[in-house]
C-alpha cells in the first residue's frame, strides 16, 4: 500500500465539508482515487455511506486493492479502472451506478495535474451519472477570476506547467462554466487548508 504525507493531511479538513452533504446510504464514486488512503479513511469516518473509488494508473489500482483488502470495510468497494477523459459510456459501472443515478461523485487534487481533457471528462460524466440533485465535490488548489494567490499557489502552478504544459490550476470561472454547460451550479467554494479550495456543484 502506498502512503502519501499530503494525502494524510487533506483527509480530516475534506471529510469535515463532505459530513455537510453526505446522508446514511448515499454512494459515493471516486474518480482518480489515488493511493486508496483517502478512500479508506473516508469509508471508516463514513460507515453508513458506499465509497466506489477508481484510477487508472495500474500502481495506484494495486495500492487501492491493498486499502481495500487490509480494513475489508463493508462500504468500501474493489476500485475500477476509469479513464475520465473517455466517455462514461464505456466504463465498467456497477449496476447501481448507472447513469442518472450516482449521489455524489468525489474528485481530489486531478484537475491540476491532468490535461483539459479530463477536466472537461468529469464535467460529461458527472451530467450523465449524477441523478437529479447529486452533487459534484472537487477539491484541489485554483485560480480564482484569473487570479492566483497566493504566491506559493503561483510559483506552484509554475512548476506545473514547465513539467506539462499542459497542466496548471483550473480556474474557478471555467469550471463554472463548464458545469453551467453540462447542467451543474455551482453551489458553494469552501476554504480549505493550503490554500486549496473545496467546490461543490449541483445536478440539475
Amino acid at each position: 500500500m502506498i502512503r502519501y504525507a499530503a494525502a494524510e493531511r487533506n483527509i480530516a479538513p475534506i471529510g469535515d465539508v463532505l459530513s455537510r452533504y453526505l446522508k446514511n446510504g448515499m454512494k459515493v464514486l471516486e474518480l482518480a482515487s489515488g493511493t486508496g488512503q483517502q478512500s479508506a479513511a473516508l469509508a471508516e469516518r463514513f460507515p453508513q455511506v458506499t465509497f466506489q473509488p477508481s484510477e487508472v494508473d495500474p500502481r495506484l489500482i494495486h495500492s487501492i486493492v491493498g486499502y481495500v483488502d487490509h480494513h475489508r470495510f463493508s462500504n468500501l468497494r474493489v476500485p475500477l479502472h476509469i479513464d475520465v477523459t473517455t466517455s462514461c459510456t464505456g466504463w465498467a459501472l456497477p449496476s447501481d451506478l448507472r447513469p442518472g443515478s450516482v449521489d455524489v461523485i468525489l474528485i481530489v487534487n486531478l484537475l491540476h495535474i491532468s490535461e483539459m481533457a479530463a477536466t472537461r471528462g468529469v464535467f460529461e460524466s458527472a451530467s450523465a451519472l449524477l441523478r437529479p440533485d447529486g452533487i459534484l465535490i472537487i477539491y484541489g488548489p485554483f485560480m480564482r477570476e484569473g487570479r492566483i494567490f497566493p504566491d506559493s499557489n503561483r510559483a506552484f502552478d509554475r512548476s506545473l506547467r514547465e513539467q506539462n504544459p499542459n497542466w496548471g490550476l483550473r480556474d474557478t470561472a471555467l469550471l463554472r462554466n463548464l458545469g453551467n454547460s453540462a447542467g451543474l451550479i455551482m453551489e458553494n467554494e469552501h476554504e480549505m487548508p493550503a490554500n486549496n479550495l473545496t467546490l461543490v456543484f449541483k445536478r440539475n
